[in-house]
């Protein structure tokens, strides 16, 4: 099976809009292969705060570029520059590739599980779930961030009357469940994810709505993505 990741970028090239740029922190990817021989790729090295910068220069140079690395060192090395974009309203769309407990072989440095919380607060920020990554393979015109998954697997859950549901938008948190009597987030997610996003929208708009929050309380030095998720009761 293709890889989020793969299939993603693979979208993303069939677009054919000569505007797309891909900026890479180091990450690499089979997908990447054809963006190689364009002109329009740029490995920066391990300079997440660097391939930002880049990013704004060219999206003020009215290109729509696509900066991709690891989720922590995406959102978190890389956050006053990622700010800048966001207070700019730029189109620069951030794609983190770890989301949760993908990296699970390389110790809570490398897990995804704080980048919710961290890029929310931005404004006019928007958060995709890219577990259907050829629905997220488009052409935005504000600052986006795209979650993907290292091992096709949805690290945000949602079940809603029973039903699993996995939101393409994490945040804003759409509408469409507003008739629901009972919602269960289950994320690998510290405090500030998917469960404290719905918990807002629940009381902001006073819905009479059942929530259980299922999240990650804390950082964990294991390894193993089931053994991660039981040490978590997830």
């Amino acid at each position: 099976m293709k890889s989020q990741r793969d299939s993603f970028f693979d979208a993303l090239y069939e677009l054919k809009d000569d505007r797309v740029w891909v900026i890479s922190a180091d990450c690499g990817a089979p997908a990447l292969d054809r963006w190689r021989k364009t002109d329009r790729f740029i490995n920066v090295g391990i300079a997440e705060q660097n391939m930002v910068n880049i990013a704004i220069g060219l999206a003020l140079s009215g290109k729509r570029p696509y900066c991709y690395a690891i989720v922590p060192f995406l959102t978190g090395r890389a956050f006053d520059q990622i700010r800048q974009a966001c207070m700019m309203n730029l189109p620069v769309t951030f794609v983190g590739i770890g989301a949760g407990y993908s990296y699970d072989d390389s110790g809570p440095t490398h897990h995804g599980i704080d980048d919710i919380g961290i890029m929310r607060v931005l404004p006019n920020m928007t958060i995709l779930n890219g577990r259907i990554a050829e629905r997220v393979a488009k052409i935005y015109d504000q600052p986006t961030y795209i979650r993907l998954d290292r091992m096709n697997f949805d690290s945000n859950v949602l079940i809603v009357d029973g039903i699993d549901v996995s939101p393409t938008q994490i945040y804003p948190f759409p509408y469409g469940f507003v008739k629901a009597k009972s919602i269960i987030a289950v994320e690998e997610h510290l405090t500030g994810g998917l469960g404290s996003i719905v918990a807002e929208w629940i009381a902001d708009n006073n819905l009479n709505i059942k929530l259980e929050r299922r999240y990650i309380k804390e950082y964990l030095y294991a390894y193993g993505r089931d053994n991660l998720r039981k040490q978590a009761e997830l």
